[in-house]
Order: C-alpha cells, then structure tokens, then sequence
C-alpha cells in the first residue's frame, strides 16, 4: 500500500455524463446477448413474437442516437450497427466487459446499493432491469443519478487497482521470484490494514481462500473483471479524453 489515491489528481466527471455511460454499456450487455442466446430464448426487454433479433439490435442503436447522442461513441455505434451473429470475439469481449464496468457506474451514481468486492466476478452482474431501454426515455434514470462522495470512489478506484495488481502477477501462473511473492505479502498486509481488502495466508482472499491458490479459469475472470472496473473507476475519477481511451496505468 503506498496511499496511491491520496496524490493522483482526481477530477469526478458529471453525474449526467456517468448516467449517459450506463446507458450505453447496458445497451452493448444487452447487444452481446442477441449472438449468445439460444434462439428460443427471450431477450430481456424486447418480444420476440414482434421483431426478430437484428430488428432489436436496429432499435438497440436507433434509440441509443435518440436518448444518449453525447454518450454514444464511434466503437459503440460500430458494434451495435452490425448484425447479429456478426460480432467478432473481441467485440463480444468489449461487451461482457462492459457488465463489470456497468456495475461500477451504477454503484457511483447510487443505481446500486453496494458494490462486491472484485473477487465475487459472479455477483458484479447489474439487473438490466434497473437501467433504461427502448423505447425508454433515458431522463427519469439521469434525474435520480446521485454521484458517491469522492472519497468512497476514490477508494473503490483503488481497491480495484490491488486486485488487479495481484491478478495480473499471476496471469501465467503465481510468480516464481521469491521478491514478487513478498510484495504480494506486504501489499496484502498493508491493504487489509486500510480495511480495503480480506486477506487469507499472507495474500488477497477470495473466498476464503488465499488467491494463489484459486484456479486458473477463475483467476482469469477476476483479471478481466478488475481491468473492466479499474477502466470505469478511472473514468468517472476524469482520466481518458474519452471512454474508449481511457488507461488502466493513471501513474
């Protein structure tokens, strides 16, 4: 721990500008699940008995230009103008990372009551019941947008920045270097003293157990999903011109 937060020059973005962005990756979820979805199964917010798939994904971006113009990117508009089952699986990538990025903005704007530590990936998943859909009128959900004080994102943004830290040390397995294994003790020790992480053996918990040793698969999904939410925290924390271009690395 090396209190990160406390000289990075945090600038938080307008609510209205964070609501416009939930939006938006709400409506990339809900692209994605028109190529994963089995044909027999519905679409949450569409009926199926009235359009057919890529007519849903035409009013995905047809409303989506409508609603949130200004929050609508050029990868966003290119991903949802094409059709579906034409996603490459980059784009489908983008789009599952946008449920843990979603559920950082809905956390920061208090859409969500609480927001799981970054190792239970399986319950950062946000009810897309709770965000706006065509033909919704996107004003009621910007008007009850309540940005989080700065500190407690200030805080969320670092304790994402730990865990992917620790998740990217072990991308191709736990670091041999007996010098990483203790920075990952020391880390670990000084950031459970901040309260801002559990720790198990000397390492990051998840649950329960200590990180090195959690599976492979698993420790892949806490990567993705810590990056996902780091990018997002960063963004609402006024790092990037744009969402697209936002870093990871904000030293």
């Amino acid at each position: 721990m090396n209190g990160h937060d406390d000289y990075i020059d945090i600038n938080l973005r307008d609510v209205e500008e964070i609501a416009g962005r939930a939006v938006v990756l709400a409506t990339l979820v809900r692209r994605a699940m028109l190529d994963v979805m089995d044909a027999d199964e519905e679409v949450p917010g569409a009926d199926d008995e009235l359009f057919d798939r890529d007519g849903i994904r035409f009013d995905l971006l047809a409303w989506l230009k409508e609603q949130e113009p200004d929050a609508l990117e050029p990868e966003d508009a290119e991903i949802l103008a094409k059709p579906v089952g034409e996603l490459t699986e980059d784009e489908l990538d983008l789009c599952t990372d946008a449920t843990d990025a979603l559920a950082a903005l809905m956390w920061a704007i208090s859409a969500a009551t609480s927001l799981p530590p970054p190792s239970e990936v399986e319950e950062a998943v946000t009810d897309l019941d709770h965000t706006p859909q065509p033909w919704d009128d996107v004003r009621p959900f910007h008007l009850d947008a309540t940005l989080r004080q700065e500190e407690r994102i200030a805080q969320e943004r670092e304790i994402a920045e730990l865990w992917f830290w620790r998740a990217a040390l072990s991308i191709d397995g736990e670091p041999a270097a007996a010098e990483e294994r203790q920075a990952i003790r020391t880390v670990a020790d000084e950031a459970a003293s901040a309260g801002l992480i559990q720790i198990a053996a000397g390492d990051f918990a998840v649950d329960g157990e200590p990180y090195a040793k959690v599976g492979q698969s698993l420790k892949h999904e806490i990567l993705a999903g810590t990056a996902a939410r780091l990018r997002a925290l960063n963004w609402v924390c006024g790092f990037g011109d744009t969402w697209a271009d936002t870093p990871l690395d904000v030293d």
